[in-house]
């Protein structure tokens, strides 16, 4: 079925952005384009209700041309095209209450010979109505329209910082039961020297398929015995927490699979997990090559001691330095090498700022609940190379190694979730006025935001 659909999409120009954006391809371009090869003639016309998401993301790019389908015939006349004139489409994410699980909208248009794309203006539609079932007799007077703009994701989009390059997700560190642990108590026997005991560390929000698995235990030399930063463990200029997981690294290195026999008790431990793996997993991949999927595991070792990390996801993006090269990098975050602290901490203090929130909220999809992903959007932004000889760019050094000192002072022993601890960074900063001032310089580096 999956090569079904790609081999579809692949010959209605649907799959152009496929590699960039897979895990984001669903089946409304497809459904779309073959609908109107299917049922419309020439000059018909047509109109979805779609994601907002058509209107701008990336893996909709084919969708957007207007140019499908397209068999050769021996005669020109014999050649089948698809193509479409799309209407200027209307965004239906302000009407309340929402009509769908994500921000709607509609595009309609009429099949043509000649393609006419999918413009980036669009109407804005806004207004609350009794019900989300409610008429077109019933909502029209109570809406208004303005005209509006859509920012597209295309392939050719490209990072206007040049820190965008060297940004990397982590690596997916899955299932949480079978790599994630905690200590366990040592025993009163004692355990061998350069051993650890280790016991699975759970979680309420882990995968549903893996929530019935029992806890795995057992001993694994130390050195196999990483720390971990997950999206929750940093905060606004600090790390809050780290975790530990079993992963088989030496050093800065992954190594073979093949070569976890010589350690007897990774051994065990890899053994006993793997079986697990096989039983409960739903695709065909082995766990060590799921753990380093597209190398984003091996990819980070060795590159660096000072790193910059940030949230991939939330409504408030958090970013911090890192300078322990062994900390591995779970997925929820995004990493990039820089050359020292001082470029470490310029970074840090304007992916903190408002500024960046805001200009990063004009690229990002929308979903049920809001604005989510950050990702690598910050690098679309205007954020250019430190400058040590720039005088902005000092101060803002100076702001951020003060919102460090701030942010590593605050007490939040008793602050509960991640949620609130950086929350309360943030009102201590607002109190210093560090906050105010790093927003102010952010906002001079990087240009007014553009809407």
């Amino acid at each position: 079925m999956k090569q079904q659909f790609k081999s579809f999409s692949e010959a209605r120009n649907l799959w152009a952005a496929g590699r960039k954006v897979i895990t984001h391809q669903d089946l409304v371009g497809l459904f779309i384009a073959r609908s109107v090869e299917q049922y419309l003639r020439l000059n018909g016309r047509f109109a979805f209700v779609t994601p907002k998401a058509v209107l701008s993301r990336m893996q909709y790019e084919g969708l957007r041309t207007g140019r499908w389908l397209t068999v050769e015939g021996t005669k020109a006349q014999d050649t089948l095209a698809v193509r479409a004139s799309f209407d200027v489409p209307l965004d239906l994410e302000q009407v309340r209450p929402h009509m769908f699980p994500v921000p709607s909208a509609v595009i309609s248009g009429t099949r043509t010979t000649d393609a006419q794309p999918l413009g980036s203006g669009c109407i804005v539609m806004s207004g609350r109505l009794p019900s989300k079932w409610s008429t077109w007799e019933t909502a029209k007077p109570l809406l208004t329209e303005r005209a509006g703009n859509n920012r597209a994701m295309t392939t050719q989009s490209t990072y206007r910082s040049p820190y965008g390059a060297t940004a990397y997700q982590g690596a997916s560190i899955f299932p949480r039961v079978l790599t994630f642990v905690r200590e366990r108590p040592k025993s009163p026997l004692g355990t061998a020297a350069g051993v650890t005991l280790v016991q699975s560390e759970r979680s309420p929000y882990e995968d549903k398929a893996w929530k019935l698995v029992p806890d795995m235990s057992g001993s694994v030399e130390s050195t196999f015995v990483r720390p971990v930063l997950k999206g929750e463990s940093i905060a606004h200029y600090r790390v809050i927490a780290q975790s530990l997981a079993v992963l088989p690294l030496v050093g800065d290195r992954l190594i073979a699979e093949s070569d976890i026999a010589q350690y007897p008790h990774l051994f065990e431990w890899w053994t006993s997990v793997n079986k697990v793996w096989d039983q409960a997993k739903t695709a065909g991949n082995r766990l060590y090559d799921a753990l380093n999927f597209q190398g984003k595991l091996a990819g980070q070792l060795g590159k660096g001691r000072h790193r910059v990390v940030y949230t991939k996801s939330g409504t408030r993006l958090a970013a911090t330095y890192l300078d322990d090269p062994n900390i591995v990098i779970d997925s929820s975050l995004y990493w990039l090498v820089v050359p020292d602290r001082e470029t470490a901490r310029y970074l840090v203090g304007i992916l903190n700022s408002q500024p960046v929130l805001d200009q990063v909220s004009l690229l990002q999809s929308r979903g049920q609940i809001g604005r989510r992903h950050f990702d690598t959007y910050p690098f679309y932004l205007n954020i250019p190379l430190y400058d040590p000889s720039n005088a902005t760019h000092e101060a803002l050094v100076g702001l951020s190694e003060r919102a460090e000192t701030v942010s590593a002072d605050l007490d939040i022993s008793g602050t509960g979730d991640f949620k609130r601890v950086r929350a309360q960074i943030r009102d201590a900063l607002e109190v210093e006025g560090i906050a105010s001032q790093i927003n102010a310089l952010a906002l001079e580096i990087l240009g007014p935001v553009e809407e």
